[in-house]
């Protein structure tokens, strides 16, 4: 399913995703996944909160729960 970088954060913020901390997103367009898939010919290319910058995204690791 193809997302925006907005309903990614939100589907992270609000626990709906078990990959929590990490997405896809694809290197010619502004669409995300939070499963990894094709977008314009290319496969999506995965990012974690911490390689995102100016956001302030909460971390949360499988290990917490």
């Amino acid at each position: 399913m193809l997302l925006s970088r907005e309903e990614v954060i939100e589907l992270i913020y609000s626990n709906h995703s078990n990959n929590i901390g990490k997405w896809f997103r694809c290197p010619n367009c502004s669409n995300y996944s939070l499963t990894p898939m094709e977008c314009c010919g290319e496969n999506m290319v995965e990012e974690h909160e911490e390689e995102v910058e100016n956001e302030s995204l909460i971390i949360v690791y499988d290990d917490d729960f």
